[in-house]
C-alpha cells in the first residue's frame, strides 16, 4: 500500500502586507508633503512679502491745478472728488499669491471733512460742498486694502484663515471764498475792506471809465488766519504771502484778501521762464499783494503815494515783487550784473513779462496784464526801498492794444 504524501500547507505570503503598509505610508507622504510645501507657501507669505512693495491714494478733482496745493475755490458749488489707489507687490510675492490662492484684494474708503459736508462718500467717489464756511477746508479719504488668505485644508475639514489689513490714507485741501458782504460782516476780519471805488463816477480815472467791469467789487475773498497762512496754493506761493501781514504794518489775523488764480499762475509761469535762463529761483519775494481800498485812501507823509484809487491791488490781481537771493537783504538783487541796485534790474524781470504777456495776448489768456518797474518807494511804509516791479492780470490793452506799460522813478 503505498503510502500518501503528507500535505504541506503551504506558508502564507508574508510580503504582501508590507507592500501595503509601504504604499500606505508612501501615499500619506505623499499628501503631507503636498500640504507642507502649500503650507510652506502661506508661511513664506506670511513671514516675507505680506507688505505691499506700494499701498497709496490719490485724489483728483477739476478744481486742483497743482498737485499737493489747496486750490482757490471760484465758487461755492460742489466738487467732484475721485480718490485712486496704487497697489504693487513684489514679483515673489505675486508668485506666492497664485500659488497659495489668494484672493483678489478688496478696497473700502471712509471720508470725512473738518468744514462742509460729504454725499455719496462710500465708494471711491465723493461730493464734497463747502456749505456756508469759510477759510481753508480739508477733505480726508482712508482707504482699507484686505487681503484673503486661502483657507487652512485639514483631512476633513479646512479652517479659514484671519484675513490681512493695510492703511492709507490722503487728503486735498481748498481755500473756500466769501463774498464781500460776507467778508465786510465777519466781527473776526482783523483787516477792514472799506468801500470801492466807482469805477463810472466823474473822477474816476481814464481806464476805469473805459473798462468798468475789469473794476468791480471782487467776486471772491478768501479768510486767512495765522494757521492758515501757510497753506501753499501753488507749488511756490502761499496764501499768506498775497495778505497784509508784513512787518513794517500793524495788520493782524484773521484777514480777508483778494486774489486770483490767474495771477498766480502767471507767477509761476514767470518763474519757471526765468529759471530756463539759469536764473535759480525758488520764488519771488512779494512785497505788496493784496491792499483794500480802506488802506489805499490812507494819508500819506513820507515818500511818493503810490496808494491809488483805483489800484490793481484793491481787486486781487497785482504784486510788487523783488528778486532777494543773493544776498537775502529786503532789496532787489543785482540782476543785470552791473555792480549797481536800480531801476535797470527791475526791468530785467519786465523782460520776461513781456515776453509772456505777448503770449498771453495771443492766446486771449486772462493772464495778460501791465506791468511798470519803479526805483524805489515800493510801499512808503516799509523801511527799506528798492528797486521792484508790478506785475498785475488786468486783461486789457492800452489804446495801441499792447500790454499797459510804465516806467516811474524819483
Amino acid at each position: 500500500m503505498k503510502e500518501r504524501k503528507k500535505r504541506v500547507a503551504k506558508k502564507p505570503k508574508r510580503f504582501l502586507p508590507w507592500v501595503l503598509c509601504l504604499g500606505i505610508v508612501f501615499l500619506v507622504s505623499v499628501a503631507f508633503g503636498i500640504k507642507a510645501y502649500q503650507a510652506l507657501g502661506v508661511e513664506q507669505l506670511d513671514r516675507a512679502s505680506f507688505e505691499p512693495a506700494v499701498f497709496s491714494l490719490s485724489l483728483s478733482c477739476a478744481e486742483v491745478l497743482w498737485q499737493g496745493c489747496a486750490p482757490l475755490l471760484r465758487h461755492r458749488n460742489a466738487v467732484e472728488l475721485k480718490v485712486e489707489h496704487r497697489i504693487s507687490f513684489s514679483t515673489a510675492t505675486q508668485n506666492l499669491f497664485r500659488q497659495c490662492g489668494f484672493a483678489q484684494p478688496d478696497l473700502y474708503y471712509d471720508w470725512e471733512t473738518d468744514k462742509g459736508f460729504l454725499s455719496g462718500a462710500s465708494s471711491p467717489k465723493a461730493r464734497w460742498n463747502p456749505a456756508d464756511d469759510h477759510g481753508v477746508a480739508t477733505v480726508t479719504v482712508r482707504g482699507r486694502l484686505v487681503l484673503t488668505p486661502p483657507p487652512e485644508k485639514g483631512w476633513l475639514w479646512s479652517k479659514k484663515r484671519e484675513p490681512l489689513e493695510y492703511y492709507a490714507s490722503t487728503r486735498q485741501s481748498f481755500v473756500i471764498p466769501s463774498t464781500y458782504e460776507q467778508a465786510s460782516a465777519d466781527p473776526e476780519n482783523r483787516l477792514v475792506i472799506g468801500t470801492y471805488p466807482v469805477a463810472l463816477s466823474a473822477a474816476a480815472e481814464r481806464y476805469p471809465k473805459i473798462h468798468p467791469d475789469r473794476y468791480r467789487v471782487p467776486d471772491f475773498f478768501y479768510k486767512v488766519t495765522a494757521e492758515t497762512a501757510q497753506t501753499p496754493i501753488s507749488p511756490h506761493f502761499r496764501i499768506g504771502d498775497f495778505d497784509m501781514c508784513y512787518p513794517y504794518l500793524d495788520y493782524e489775523y484773521p484777514q480777508y484778501i483778494a486774489v486770483t488764480v490767474p495771477l498766480v499762475q502767471k507767477l509761476e509761469l514767470l518763474l519757471e521762464r526765468m529759471n530756463q535762463d539759469n536764473h535759480s529761483l525758488s520764488s519771488f519775494t512779494l512785497i505788496s499783494g493784496f491792499r483794500p481800498p480802506e488802506y489805499n485812501r490812507g494819508s500819506i507823509q513820507k515818500g511818493a503815494d503810490l496808494k491809488k484809487p483805483f489800484s490793481r491791488h484793491q481787486y486781487g490781481d497785482a504784486v510788487d515783487m523783488i528778486i532777494d537771493v543773493n544776498p537775502r537783504d529786503d532789496v532787489m538783487d543785482d540782476l543785470n550784473g552791473d555792480g549797481v541796485i536800480d531801476i535797470r534790474d527791475a526791468e530785467v524781470v519786465l523782460k520776461y513779462v513781456d515776453e509772456l504777456d505777448a503770449r498771453f495776448l495771443k492766446e486771449g489768456s486772462p493772464m495778460m496784464g501791465g506791468a511798470g518797474v519803479y526805483s524805489r518807494h515800493d510801499i512808503p511804509e516799509r523801511p527799506k526801498q528798492s528797486p521792484y516791479i508790478h506785475i498785475d492780470t488786468r486783461d486789457f490793452t492800452n489804446s495801441y492794444g499792447l500790454p499797459v506799460r510804465w516806467r516811474e522813478s524819483e
